[in-house]
């Protein structure tokens, strides 16, 4: 009986083997760089897309100085 239950175990694949074993920690490992990649690569995003904000913002500050020489330019036309 111990030897059926013992073929049976086997058949299921409860004993896994060592190098089943390793591939898995491998691709858990692979996973995690992918996510830290990933997570590095959302901050640059987000650091793009803070100095594209500054750029606009500092054009539309010397777009108002440009017409705070001129204030009565608009309304003369």
């Amino acid at each position: 009986r111990k030897e059926e239950k013992r073929k049976k175990e086997k058949k299921k694949g409860i004993n896994i083997s060592r190098m089943q074993r390793r591939k898995v920690k491998e691709r858990k490992e692979r996973k995690k760089e992918r996510k830290k990649e990933k997570k590095e690569l959302n901050i640059s995003r987000m650091q793009r897309r803070n100095v594209e904000e500054r750029r606009k913002g500092r054009e539309k500050e010397r777009k108002k100085e440009r017409t705070k020489h001129q204030p009565n330019a608009k309304k003369e036309r």
